[in-house]
């Protein structure tokens, strides 16, 4: 049964900061750019000093594949978790684990934010199953409109201190230029064990902890990206990473633009592309991996070097987003595996689309803007369990387990799962059933009348 709408149409953080300036400051919103900016800049510095007396920080949240699942749902299907109308047409929607408490808890903590690349009809569907009367996302939210950009996000959007935040998605390129900022999680497709929900308590909890910890009379001493850099540590120092599959057009220009690239200095970690510099080869398994260059290259020098690893590309990512290094005998890349593709739990998913634009000048958000991306990095994928070629896996329906906010971050276990084949011919229309709400909301121009 469809759920019907139950709250307000979700609002902007900046309209919300606009209608604070009328209230609050008296400040007529038409006026110029640059007096009206001066004003939000004050309301923003007044906002953070009031979120520090309450030691609370702010939280911005990706929707999709962090949050929740949604694909179009087939007619006469029976959904596996809610169903949800947008734009009159019906979608799927599976609640990652623990969803419910995650919001609860870390609202007490977080100002939180909802960033999602769907418009606004969307997420109004979403917040009426997951946040009904509107008490979680108190930030606002960041939904996409004609006017705004598909492929980046910007924290200008979120009208915050971008000293005093923290972003949570899958996806790393979007946020080139916030990659201080950003807190990776693994992409959610709907496994019912998926656990990221709980990793990112634990994150969320010490990054909160020591930022006030080091709160003086003056105020805090430490930003947001400095206290992650400190619970980052030195988890790949050490680690000079070279890559195969992963990044489109190798050269060193990538290297120093591309934002997995990025991502994992933050780590401690050097990027190379020579192997024979390199302490780590990690690598995306393909069609034709065992023939590639690299990746021969890499084995023979694990013969002869012993503390040399080749990887697949999921021990990266799990290490990254559970802040453990994971061992590298559980990913290690060899020769008598077959030459199929496997799903595992954080695994980076590698794309090779045409160049990327380059993204309008913004303001600097703490390490540099990030951009020239020519290789990308996308989400991660799970699959809950394997499927026929072209079709998309039936999951669970989903209750929320409790979250142990001081649990420590857990070694994963390796789960391998087949991998539906990804290439084949363009999408015919009958098979529009199968794609997600955000490929569907994407492909549409403008929303129907």
């Amino acid at each position: 049964m469809a759920l019907r709408p139950t709250g307000p149409p979700p609002t902007s953080p900046r309209s919300n900061l606009s209608r604070l300036l009328s209230i609050t400051l008296g400040v007529d919103t038409t006026q110029s750019q640059p007096e009206l900016q001066s004003q939000m800049d004050i309301l923003m510095q007044a906002d953070a000093e009031n979120k520090v007396r309450n030691r609370k920080l702010y939280l911005i949240l990706d929707l999709d594949e962090t949050l929740v699942y949604s694909q179009r749902l087939k007619p006469g299907a029976v959904p596996a978790g809610i169903q949800i109308i947008v734009h009159n047409q019906p979608f799927d929607m599976v609640l990652r684990p623990g969803l419910e408490h995650f919001l609860r808890v870390i609202q007490k903590t977080y100002v939180v934010f909802m960033y999602t690349m769907g418009d606004d009809a969307y997420a109004h569907a979403v917040l009426d199953a997951i946040d009904p009367h509107r008490q979680y996302f108190r930030g606002g939210v960041c939904a996409w409109r004609h006017s705004e950009s598909r492929e980046f996000k910007y924290m200008s959007r979120i009208a915050c201190d971008k000293n005093m935040a923290v972003i949570i998605d899958d996806s790393i390129d979007v946020w080139r230029g916030s990659l201080p900022n950003l807190c990776l999680t693994r992409r959610f497709v709907g496994d019912p064990m998926d656990d990221g929900l709980q990793l990112l308590s634990w994150m969320l909890q010490q990054l909160h902890s020591g930022y006030y910890a080091a709160l003086g009379p003056e105020g805090p001493m430490l930003s947001t990206p400095s206290v992650l850099t400190t619970l980052r540590g030195t988890l790949l120092e050490g680690c000079v990473i070279a890559f195969t599959g992963l990044v489109s057009d190798q050269s060193e220009e990538v290297l120093k633009n591309q934002p997995l690239c990025g991502l994992v200095r933050l780590y401690g970690a050097e990027v190379t592309l020579d192997v024979d510099d390199a302490t780590h080869l990690v690598a995306r398994k393909k069609e034709g991996w065992k023939s590639a260059s690299k990746i021969r290259r890499a084995l023979q020098r694990q013969e002869t070097d012993p503390s040399f690893r080749a990887v697949w590309d999921h021990w990266l990512l799990d290490s990254i987003c559970t802040f453990k290094r994971q061992s590298e005998i559980n990913y290690a890349v060899r020769l008598d595996e077959e030459e199929v593709e496997y799903i595992v739990p954080g695994r980076l998913e590698a794309i090779a689309p045409a160049p990327a634009p380059t993204p309008p000048a913004i303001a600097d958000d703490g390490g540099g803007r990030l951009s020239d991306i020519l290789g990308a990095v996308s989400k991660t994928q799970m699959r809950v369990q394997p499927a026929a070629v072209g079709e998309l896996p039936r999951h669970a329906a989903l209750d929320s387990p409790g979250i142990s906010l001081s649990a420590a971050a857990p070694t994963l276990p390796l789960r391998k799962r087949p991998r539906e084949a990804e290439e084949g011919p363009p999408r015919r229309e009958k098979d529009r059933a199968r794609m997600s709400v955000s490929d569907y909301l994407k492909s549409k121009t403008a929303p129907p009348g």
